[in-house]
């Protein structure tokens, strides 16, 4: 729970989120640049939290950082997630690496990521907290590169089926937001 400034290679027109509050956008967002949308896609905006890593902030596996902000939602129970060291990619990375596309589905990105969508990444970072092992990590690195050539299963990372139903859930939601 320790907050850090993550790097990521700018993906979104400057004179967006002046305050630096992270609002959550829609991947169709005119905010992002159409060098934006590739670097994205690809995940390439990621590669600068190699720094990160580097400085001991983050690892190469481990649930994504989140946003200040959002700890409001977290129960005690759910914080605990945070004893691992923040990853560039996780279980709910990969699982949610059509975030993106959920977003654009519905009207309240915000909303629906609070109620929808951290409630499952939550318990998929706790699922990885509980599993952690260098092996898995090694797989979750593969397997996230894997997924962005769309070659690699949600099933294949995640062997909790209830977890996995969450997203599958998600899915089907998208329309009544």
């Amino acid at each position: 729970m320790k907050e850090f400034e993550i790097y990521k290679f700018r993906s979104m027109r400057t004179d967006y989120d002046k305050d630096a509050k992270g609002i959550q956008t829609k991947g169709s967002s005119s905010a992002i640049t159409p060098v934006g949308k590739f670097i994205r896609k690809t995940k390439l905006d990621e590669l600068p939290q190699f720094f990160n890593i580097i400085k001991g902030e983050m690892s190469f596996v481990g649930p994504r950082p989140e946003l200040p902000r959002r700890l409001q939602y977290y129960t005690e129970i759910q914080k605990e997630m945070f004893a691992v060291r923040s990853g560039i990619s996780s279980p709910a990375s990969i699982v949610f690496s059509d975030e993106e596309y959920l977003m654009n589905q519905v009207q309240n990105p915000e909303n629906f990521y609070i109620e929808q969508i951290m409630p499952y990444k939550i318990e998929l970072n706790k699922y990885y907290a509980k599993n952690q092992s260098f092996i898995w990590d090694i797989w979750i690195i593969i397997a996230t590169i894997l997924k962005i050539i769309g070659k690699v299963k949600n099933e294949d990372v995640v062997k909790d089926e209830n977890l996995l139903a969450g997203h599958k859930n998600l899915l089907e939601a998208v329309g009544r937001y």
